[in-house]
């Protein structure tokens, strides 16, 4: 009821311009837009059904290109997001709440079937939101940070708030083991992975110190590439 008959749609246009295409219409909105491994489908998130404003649960949609079909892969009473499908192109992992706990439910990291099914849960053990939850009045356009898998499918790389941090985690998909590989002191805004994930550019700020780029290696102490604000904080 707040946006009239105004609702976000996902479209498609060719990577060398023109006309889009729409792909979803209706009454209900479309929150998120991922292409599947292999291209031929595309991953979204809402919930299409007849009272869509009246409810929080989200839905997770696969829709294809050839045929425009749209296939509910699952469903949660809460949200859904980050949707990132592995490696091999058989799994989905997305974040998402199961709204037990109202506005205080963490988001948590879920496994799902290309093919749909019940979704299981990654991370019930671990006692915080997989998300970004800092605020600050610095950000100017910080990129939103979802879920990256590793390029053998082992592990989903995230960034989460612990103790006044966000900081990278990465969350080994078979054991369930979290490995931290940022250290507390600043928080991570936003990051992009080499293709073999060896290396990592990272934007990161503190208290005192706005957002600047630093280079993780794996093995060796993290570099400061840029010093954009030093005179300004001089």
């Amino acid at each position: 009821g707040y946006t009239y008959k105004y609702r976000t749609h996902l479209f498609v246009v060719s990577v060398r311009g023109g006309r889009p295409k729409q792909i979803t219409s209706g009454e209900w909105d479309v929150g998120s837009a991922t292409w599947s491994t292999d291209g031929s489908q595309i991953y979204i998130t809402g919930n299409a059904t007849e009272d869509t404003d009246r409810t929080y649960a989200r839905n997770l949609y696969a829709i294809s290109l050839k045929s425009g079909r749209r296939k509910k892969l699952c469903g949660l009473p809460g949200n859904i997001g980050a949707v990132a499908p592995s490696p091999n192109g058989k799994t989905i992992a997305f974040s998402g709440s199961d709204f037990s706990r109202s506005y205080g439910t963490n988001n948590r990291i879920y496994l799902i079937s290309t093919s749909g099914g019940t979704p299981k849960c990654l991370t019930k053990h671990l006692d915080i939101s997989v998300e970004q939850n800092l605020s600050s009045d610095s950000r100017k356009a910080s990129p939103s940070f979802g879920l990256v898998w590793s390029p053998d499918g082992r592990l989903i790389k995230y960034i989460a708030t612990t103790r006044g941090a966000d900081r990278l985690f990465s969350l080994n998909v078979e054991t369930g083991h979290i490995d931290a590989y940022t250290d507390d002191k600043g928080t991570i805004e936003s990051v992009s992975y080499s293709a073999d994930h060896t290396v990592a550019a990272y934007t990161e700020m503190t208290p005192t110190r706005l957002a600047e780029v630093f280079l993780w290696r794996e093995g060796k102490s993290d570099r400061q590439l840029t010093r954009i604000n030093n005179s300004l904080l001089s």
